[in-house]
């Protein structure tokens, strides 16, 4: 079997608590794997450590302690850097600039030649809905345009391994459904996919595997059926309540 995309073993991080405050530790132990042609569900509540293990991942912090390697290279590796795409959950860009201005200047990050940039930027504009607006200013755009443009900065690169942290925000009915419809292209081109979502009802039917963050720990993993078996007539969003609160408040 092929290496996964990602693999994450005993994920430790901790952060100072303030004056004369203990440290708090934020991952305690986290284990993760993602192949490739798969999107992988990462789910927790806010502050359960999601943000981190994203950041730790795109090799923007240390872990104190654990391993982190993506295509088999480790994060901080800027080889491993070139084979991700990443969507935050709060884009911000130089609102200065016209969307195909931005993705043609990702894509020199990359170090794309410059007329390939432009080819891929007027793709992925039309493939992500924004071909007849993308010449507009970003600061002109909506919520739901910026978060279009991030998710065309995030293809740019073609990655292997694509993070999507919050990629439903700001987006009407017509957006999700053309997400979902990308986010299974990707998968079928063999991408793999670290979908990170509160969304939860939107994200079932798109994952192949999940991972439930509670308390800086993954509390449950496995395939969506695999997970409903052991909890037995609750959806996604039901079995993440079960997990993080208790039966007594996924049943109230």
């Amino acid at each position: 079997m092929p290496s996964p995309v990602l693999q994450v073993h005993s994920l430790v991080k901790r952060f100072a608590g303030g004056f004369l405050k203990p440290r708090r530790t934020v991952l305690a132990g986290v284990d993760l794997d993602v192949q490739a042609g798969e999107v992988f569900g990462f789910f927790g509540q806010n502050g359960a450590g999601k943000s981190t293990t994203n950041k730790i991942v795109l090799g923007f912090m240390r872990p104190d302690s654990g391993d982190c390697r993506v295509m088999g290279k480790q994060c901080l590796d800027d080889a491993a850097r070139a084979h991700v795409g990443y969507l935050p959950e709060n884009p911000a860009y130089y609102e200065f600039l016209t969307g195909p201005e931005l993705l043609a200047y990702a894509a020199a990050l990359f170090g794309l030649p410059a007329a390939e940039g432009r080819r891929r930027a007027r793709a992925l504009l039309e493939r992500v809905g924004l071909g007849r607006e993308g010449d507009k200013r970003i600061g002109q755009y909506s919520k739901g345009m910026r978060q279009r443009v991030g998710l065309a900065q995030a293809l740019i690169n073609e990655p292997e391994f694509l993070i999507l942290d919050e990629p439903f925000e700001g987006l009407d009915p017509l957006g999700r459904q053309l997400l979902k419809e990308i986010i299974g292209e990707e998968r079928k081109r063999g991408a793999a996919v670290f979908l990170c979502s509160h969304q939860l009802l939107d994200a079932e039917g798109l994952c192949d595997r999940a991972a439930i963050l509670n308390e800086g720990r993954v509390a449950e993993t496995g395939t969506i059926a695999e997970l409903k078996s052991r909890h037995p007539g609750l959806n996604l969003e039901q079995i993440f309540i079960r997990i993080v609160r208790g039966p007594v408040a996924a049943a109230s």
